[in-house]
């Protein structure tokens, strides 16, 4: 029967943070994969495997910690060796074994996690695959690849269950090409996890309006404006954004020096009332005795 071991790919995407907490660092990650594992092989080859798309979070690095070795006697993580082709699934987060003793080295809740994954006396040739533990069907991709005997190691980054039965899991297994009965042993230490990121900091939209009620100026994305009443110069316009702003905060100003003709002075209001779609505002422009009247005004929500 022929086979074919699976090649990596990924679609992950970073940008990077620092912190200046000691040996502590963070990274904002824009989706860490369902199985998102960079590949260095002997050759130099960089790649990355079986990537889908998760929350954005944020890395941080620990010093390394060995929680799985299936050499060991006591069988530390899970009991060994692997056997081609079954899986086994090794829980990572909580309080679990190590080689330091039971500690927690990945909290509750963590998107994903960073490790180092070694083959170590395989009886024949073939891979690793790392992924979720509720990843179903069999394995798709090869996180590490290696002959014979050799010991073998490549950085893995992994998605983790945060929910369900499999929860705080993983799944790692062993194929010698698809034939069953050879073993490899299996050495796994976590290098660092992923937590899911904080929300962003509220966003500002603006728009510059003249006027007449058109918008000459306004953040990126479609936003449109127009008297309330055309023709009727009773200082009403109604200003639409690209999305739902009804939960936002508001804020006019009268005025656009130099490209407005006349007073730059008056009050302006802004308010969502009911006549009003969830997308736009009612702004009213007055002068100082309080009569509505045209002129252009800046109008900033932050949501």
């Amino acid at each position: 029967m022929e086979t074919t071991s699976p090649s990596p790919s990924s679609n992950t995407v970073a940008t990077a943070r620092r912190s200046d907490r000691g040996h502590l660092w963070r990274s904002r990650w824009a989706a860490i994969g369902a199985a998102a594992a960079v590949t260095i092989g002997a050759g130099g080859f960089i790649g990355l495997a079986n990537a889908a798309s998760s929350v954005p979070s944020d890395i941080v690095s620990i010093t390394p910690v060995r929680v799985l070795d299936t050499r060991d006697a006591a069988n530390l993580g899970l009991s060994g060796p692997f056997v081609s082709a079954t899986g086994q699934d090794l829980k990572v987060t909580g309080v679990i074994p190590t080689a330091g003793g039971a500690q927690q080295v990945v909290p509750d809740g963590a998107t994903s996690v960073l490790l180092n994954v070694t083959s170590v006396g395989s009886t024949a040739g073939g891979f690793i695959s790392v992924r979720p533990a509720d990843a179903p069907g069999a394995p798709s991709t090869s996180n590490l690849n290696f002959t014979a005997g050799s010991t073998t190691p490549n950085a893995v980054t992994v998605q983790i269950p945060t929910a369900g039965p499999d929860a705080g899991k993983i799944e790692i297994t062993y194929s010698a090409q698809g034939v069953a009965g050879p073993t490899t042993e299996v050495l796994v230490d976590v290098v660092g996890y992923t937590t899911a990121a904080p929300t962003p900091p509220p966003r500002a939209l603006f728009a510059v309006v003249d006027q007449n009620g058109s918008v000459s100026r306004s953040t990126p994305g479609a936003v449109t404006s127009s008297e309330l009443l055309a023709g009727v110069p009773d200082g009403r316009y109604a200003v639409t954004f690209d999305r739902d702003i009804s939960a936002c905060a508001y804020q006019a100003t009268v005025g656009r020096p130099g490209v407005n003709v006349g007073p730059q002075s008056g009050i302006a209001l802004v308010a969502n009332w009911t006549e009003s779609p969830t997308d736009s505002v009612i702004v009213f422009v007055k002068d100082l005795a309080g009569a509505g009247v045209e002129r252009g005004f800046h109008l900033t929500v932050t949501c």
